[in-house]
């Protein structure tokens, strides 16, 4: 199989998914954030290691695909800022529901905004543990406080079905917030990074 991995290649006889993850690990320093890769032509975005183990002795070609660290950062706030707008629209018909009791798909939506919440605060500690971070970086750690603090109380709201402190939180607290976090990252992204154009 070859490996390719930043200009680089190795041809090995019979590797095992260590050996493609220890030469990945070699190549990603403070410089450079695995992506994805591309087996055969197909790229994967996730589960690599279950895809490794699935697929590692068939694959002839496996190419490791990294970013810098400022395009990694750019590309999960460009992924942050499209959930964003796409999360806003969904969240006063949610609240309204909530405040007109709530059913199983009022619930599942809900299930659904809390993980997004969730991903938006890993994301945020991911680029808070790298070496470089935007500009604005203190009011996304702001913003990250708040959002732990609402997501308690949603917690208790939600033990204690509390439909109206859940609709409550959601519209007064979470979507301003947000809103500033949306601006942050548009901000960020105007000043220190960049768009895919897509025409």
């Amino acid at each position: 199989m070859i490996i390719k991995i930043n200009n680089k290649t190795w041809e090995l006889d019979q590797p095992s998914v260590n050996d493609v993850i220890e030469k990945i690990n070699v190549e990603t320093n403070d410089q450079y954030f695995f992506s994805h890769f591309i087996a055969d032509g197909k790229e994967i975005y996730e589960n690599h290691e279950l895809f490794l183990e699935d697929h590692l002795t068939g694959i002839s070609e496996l190419e490791i695909v990294l970013k810098t660290v400022k395009q990694f950062i750019n590309d999960i706030l460009l992924s942050a800022s499209e959930y964003i707008q796409r999360a806003k629209p969904e969240l006063p018909p949610l609240v309204d529901d909530f405040y007109n009791h709530a059913d199983k798909s009022t619930w599942n939506r809900f299930v659904a905004f809390l993980e997004g919440l969730e991903w938006l605060n890993q994301m945020i500690a991911v680029i808070d543990g790298t070496k470089q971070h935007p500009i604005n970086w203190d009011q996304y750690l702001i913003i990250a406080g708040a959002m732990k603090e609402h997501l308690e109380t949603l917690q208790e709201a939600l033990e204690n079905q509390d439909e109206v402190l859940i609709a409550d939180t959601i519209q007064y607290e979470l979507l301003p917030l947000l809103e500033e976090l949306e601006k942050e990252i548009d901000s960020t992204i105007d000043q220190e990074g960049y768009r895919y154009d897509i025409s």
